[in-house]
């Protein structure tokens, strides 16, 4: 964990500005497209602001369309943007996941937070990508529970921005 913490303070002294995505992993099929064009406009809204780095969980559900969608900004714009995605896996093994893997090829950085899956494992990559964020963008429902709660609450205890697309 302090190699995460490391990494990004690093990146906060070249005035990279990171922004965390997290949400929620069930999204009803009827609201997915409304979704994916609320939080691509989330996303271009942060580039636009200079933040550069996005940082995602890679649950299913919000985080691989969070990481999609950074994928394609990174095609479109090339170098010009100098995008990068970072990977934040709870446990080491989501990587054999067949979506995940072809998604992690496109990944600048990837940094598992347990080498195995264990209770707590997906509350503390949250946690490690809230205190690493200088933005939290959160698709979530109104009662906020979950992961995707606790990240807001984390991000609300570091006083970072949080911009929240309702399911």
């Amino acid at each position: 964990m302090l190699l995460i913490v490391l990494q990004n303070k690093e990146r906060s002294a070249l005035n990279k500005k990171v922004c965390c995505i997290s949400g929620k992993r069930d999204i009803p099929p009827e609201s997915e497209k409304t979704i994916r064009e609320k939080l691509r406009f989330q996303i271009q809204k942060a580039i636009n602001d200079s933040y550069t780095i996005f940082i995602c969980g890679f649950a299913r559900g919000t985080d691989i369309m969070a990481a999609e969608i950074i994928i394609d900004f990174k095609k479109q714009l090339g170098n010009t943007a100098d995008i990068k995605l970072d990977a934040y896996l709870p446990y080491d093994k989501m990587r054999n996941n067949k979506k995940i893997k072809e998604l992690l090829k496109e990944c600048d950085y990837i940094t598992s937070c347990s080498p195995y899956y264990h209770r707590g494992c997906f509350l503390a990559r949250d946690k490690i990508m809230a205190d690493n964020a200088d933005m939290l963008i959160a698709v979530t429902d109104e009662e906020e529970t979950g992961g995707t709660g606790y990240t807001i609450r984390c991000a609300e205890k570091n006083k970072i921005p949080i911009e929240r697309i309702l399911l």
